[in-house]
């Protein structure tokens, strides 16, 4: 009883939060945040596991515990942490600086300066309950081990985002063009006699397969100074076809002719939502990647907002700004914008670790790989000096936590206008 007291209290807090309006969309984002770290975590330990290499703990959170289990059987003591913002899983032979390296008798003691009495107790009994338990390390196995342990947990955040996008395609339906558009008020088409909802059937000859397509046929129009030719008809009787030519203008925006596709929601078979999933993965992947190159920019941006007020679309958010997007979207999109936002969130989660800097899975991949091709090129044993990847180890992590906190304040002095 004395060890659920904390978690039993917290518990209670938590429903208060969660029960209240002004705070519940925050608490849900830092609950659905720690869900894709736990999926992350998993996917490194599920991996260890089947190298069977020790892990001696499975945390959800950081700080002082909550909640533990003993790990008699399992060998894994999975435990609960005050702090939600975060989690890890102890690996052995993986340390945070330079994995593969054995802890020496000080850095033994530095490791288990949290262990108390009972917890000692408890190793004392998983020893005596499993003698014949035999564990490996991680600095003892092979490239390709590593290397699949180290990336397990990205992967596991790219498939749960993945998952997620085909679950909302495969309940939620897709949009899709549904070949009517409508005029825009004293627009070219609209001068031109186009009604409200009439079929788009062909421009200059050709169908549209997508409405998104006919974007660069106005610009291509307007470059050449021509008109564009489109097939028409009214929605209920499309055999009754005629030909409309429609002289682009220019704007500040760009060439318009003054039209907007209408959109509707059509339900797909499974085989259409994976392929929809992959596309949408693809996107968001690609979009998440793109924004690493602004991170430098954001310890400049983020002092400057701070201090001016002045809004950017690329500002790095906070768990905070993230509860604000998600709610905002909720009540103009419903479920499916906030869902979708946290798969693009497990996503980035996924490729922000995959960078090659430590104490990220993307360095232990990198070691890793680099010790030994270095060791077969040279026929000597290759690693990377401890000190220096120590050193790295602390100024990246330093970094981190400046974006974080400046994240953070910005969130909450100069909350961002959602559009």
């Amino acid at each position: 009883m004395r060890k659920l007291l904390p978690l039993i209290l917290s518990s209670v807090v938590l429903a208060g939060l969660i029960s209240a309006e002004a705070s519940r969309s925050l608490i849900l984002t830092v609950l659905a945040l720690l869900l894709m770290i736990g999926i992350h975590e998993l996917g490194h330990f599920l991996m260890a596991k089947h190298y069977k290499v020790e892990t001696p703990e499975f945390s959800l959170g950081f700080g002082p515990k909550l909640f533990q289990t003993s790990g008699l059987r399992t060998g894994t003591k999975f435990t609960i942490r005050m702090i939600p913002l975060g989690g890890f899983v102890k690996i052995k032979g993986l340390d945070l600086a330079i994995e593969g390296d054995e802890p020496s008798a000080k850095d033994a003691g530095n490791l288990t300066s949290e262990t108390s009495l009972e917890d000692s107790a408890i190793t004392e009994q998983t020893v005596k309950a499993k003698p014949d338990r035999e564990y490996a390390s991680y600095g003892d196995l092979k490239t390709f081990p590593r290397v699949l342990i180290a990336g397990a947990g990205p992967f596991a955040n790219i498939f749960s985002g993945f998952l997620i996008l085909f679950m909302v395609f495969m309940f939620a339906g897709q949009t899709e063009w549904s070949s009517k558009v409508n005029p825009v008020a004293e627009s070219p088409a609209a001068k031109a006699g186009l009604e409200e909802g009439m079929l788009l059937l062909e421009v200059n000859g050709e169908p549209l397969k997508n409405f998104d397509e006919l974007r660069p046929l106005v610009e291509k129009a307007a470059l050449a100074g021509k008109d564009l030719e489109l097939k028409v008809a009214p929605s209920e009787d499309p055999s009754k076809t005629r030909l409309v030519s429609i002289e682009p203008v220019t704007t500040p925006q760009g060439a318009r002719i003054g039209l907007e596709g209408v959109y509707e929601k059509v339900s797909v078979s499974p085989l259409t939502a994976t392929v929809s999933a992959f596309g949408a993965t693809g996107e968001i992947s690609g979009a998440t990647l793109q924004s690493f190159g602004k991170l430098g920019s954001a310890f400049i941006n983020i002092p400057k907002q701070l201090i001016t007020g002045e809004s950017s679309a690329d500002r790095v958010v906070s768990p905070i700004g993230v509860a604000r997007v998600a709610e905002s979207s909720t009540k103009e999109y419903g479920w499916i914008a906030p869902v979708g936002l946290f798969a693009a969130v497990s996503f980035f989660i996924a490729f922000f670790n995959l960078l090659p800097l430590p104490p990220l899975d993307g360095f232990h991949i990198f070691q890793a790989v680099y010790e030994s091709v270095g060791s077969k090129i040279r026929r000597r044993p290759v690693a990377l000096d401890k000190g220096a990847v120590r050193a790295f180890t602390g100024l990246v992590t330093v970094c981190v936590l400046l974006l974080g906190v400046g994240a953070l304040l910005l969130d909450i002095l100069r909350p961002a206008v959602m559009p």
